[in-house]
């Protein structure tokens, strides 16, 4: 019986070259400090017991290029020294008593944390690529901006999203990727063909993609199966995503667990926040969360041996409900049966305090137990590579499983304006491809209108226009990335003055670097275009 536990883990582009260290900033910063350095305990403590293929993770080409951006780096060191100065200052307020324990919990990971950073040589991707070659980990990424691929129009575009995006792990990371995470689990069978053009080994779907599929596989979701163009997928469980992410039954509502929305800034002025005070009107949340979960306005204290027991619990019985999946699960053949359980990285640390720790205790269990065996799909695959052949059903993860989180009537004036984006950046590789004679800036702007088209299809924009959260930035960035591809596709097609060229450099200065978005990748997938 088989485990393959898969964590994605997605920020969208927020370096802010005008005001380094903004309230977007944090959102990388937090991440850093509450999940994806605490994973890299996890993977420590794995690798220390001699495990192998404990799990698979997607990093996205943004959050690579930030985690890689030596500005940021530097920014992150000083956001968790300014969090450690208000969970220290707060420690001598009697005010927060009763609260020392909780306290003590959130400084032993910021300091644990800022060690983990600082012994990784500041490069956490490069980290977790070092777990990758040794064995522990599958390591994967994701389309060049996490684009809701099958809203692109362009066949040109997917194209690039798919080479781009993976050309990002190989420079950063240093790993070749055999598979590829699909943002927001989003297939359409038109992707088929471009996946398997661009080399892509496997990938992971919400589970009605097989059980709806043409023909329906024997063995449902407890078995991959293998598209028409030949690309593996695995098929998310239903009951392994509920246990661990349902907001009404998962283990993160337990009452034992740390209250994700009532943040310490909520009870101190901005002196005693010092340079993390966020502007005035503004709420910024530096991660100090000091209650529990009790489902009353009254929040009770966090107690974190109390967490410590719940997690040991949960673990244990996550362990038993996937081994009970697994022996009532079909069969067919030698090969045995493989549950798969992905999930957002952000959620194990970030949304739910507890998370890394058990993942931690999961993985323990499984090394100390034998009862079930971890996986990830590369090993799968070349265990068991004989898979039957379906067309997955076009779908997605998230509410409704049929993409209508992305494709809201709130965000289809978002979509209306990127395709109209899509076919100027058509127009303008074309023309160039068929001029005599193209200068460097030309080429330049070019290049640079296809990164802002890029940017304006992150899946993010319209996810958080259709849960109605953050609705005007996110409407703003989509906007302000599709005018830019538009000034930006005019100006490569116009020989550029100074001040023309000044804007161009501008727009390069403020996005991720151009060396993340090769000149090669791009021309090759617009020469494909539809």
């Amino acid at each position: 019986m088989e485990l393959l536990l898969a964590l994605h883990a997605h920020l969208p582009w927020v370096k802010d070259v005008e005001h380094p260290g903004g309230i977007e900033e944090r959102w990388l910063f937090e991440a850093l400090w509450e999940s994806y350095l605490p994973l890299l305990g996890v993977l420590d403590r794995a690798a220390a017991r001699g495990q192998k293929n404990v799990l698979t993770l997607s990093i996205s080409p943004p959050l690579l290029m930030m985690l890689a951006d030596v500005r940021l780096r530097e920014s992150f060191l000083e956001h968790v020294d300014g969090v450690l100065a208000i969970a220290q200052g707060a420690s001598r307020h009697t005010r927060f008593a009763s609260r020392q324990p909780a306290l003590v919990d959130h400084v032993t990971r910021l300091e644990a944390s800022r060690a983990r950073f600082e012994e990784a040589g500041r490069d956490v991707a490069r980290a977790f690529g070092a777990h990758h070659d040794a064995g522990v980990i599958e390591l994967s990424t994701t389309s060049a901006t996490h684009a809701f691929l099958p809203t692109c129009r362009s066949d040109a575009h997917v194209r690039a999203q798919l080479s781009v995006g993976r050309e990002t792990l190989r420079t950063i990371a240093g790993v070749d990727p055999v598979g590829l995470w699909l943002p927001e689990c989003a297939f359409d069978p038109r992707l088929d063909a471009p996946l398997a053009d661009d080399h892509v080994g496997w990938t992971i779907l919400d589970g009605h993609a097989l059980l709806l599929g043409r023909p329906r596989t024997p063995l449902g979701v407890f078995a991959p199966a293998i598209t028409p163009a030949g690309v593996a997928v695995f098929a998310r469980d239903d009951g392994a995503t509920r246990r661990v992410w349902s907001r009404r039954s998962g283990y993160p509502g337990d009452p034992a667990y740390r209250e994700f929305h009532r943040d310490l800034t909520e009870e101190l002025d901005a002196q005693e926040l010092g340079a993390l005070a966020p502007p005035p009107g503004a709420h910024a949340p530096v991660g100090l969360r000091l209650f529990r979960v009790t489902g009353r306005e009254e929040k009770e204290i966090y107690e974190p041996a109390a967490a410590a027991n719940r997690i040991a619990v949960h673990a244990a019985h996550f362990l038993e409900e996937a081994a009970r999946s697994l022996e009532g699960a079909p069969r067919l053949g030698a090969a045995a049966p493989v549950l798969t359980a992905p999930y957002d990285a952000e959620l194990f640390g970030h949304w739910w305090w507890e998370g890394p720790a058990f993942l931690d205790a999961v993985l323990a269990r499984v090394h100390a137990e034998g009862v079930v065996r971890t996986t990830t799909p590369s090993d799968r695959l070349a265990r068991h590579p004989e898979l039957a052949v379906t067309e997955p059903a076009a779908s997605s993860w998230g509410e409704g499983g049929f993409a209508s989180v992305w494709t809201s009537a709130d965000s289809a004036p978002m979509l209306r304006e990127l395709h109209g984006a899509e076919r100027q950046i058509e127009r303008t590789f074309a023309a160039l491809a068929a001029a005599r004679f193209a200068a460097p800036r030309q080429l330049l702007a070019r290049d640079l209108a296809a990164r802002e088209l890029m940017l304006a299809a992150s899946s993010d924009w319209a996810f958080l226009v259709g849960t109605g959260t953050n609705v005007g930035y996110a409407r703003r960035r989509a906007a302000a990335h599709v005018a830019r591809a538009h000034e930006l596709a005019r100006l490569a097609l116009a020989p550029l003055d100074e001040e023309a060229a000044e804007r161009v450099r501008d727009v390069e200065r403020g996005g991720p670097p151009l060396s993340g978005f090769p000149r090669d990748l791009l021309e090759a997938a617009w020469s494909c275009r539809a």
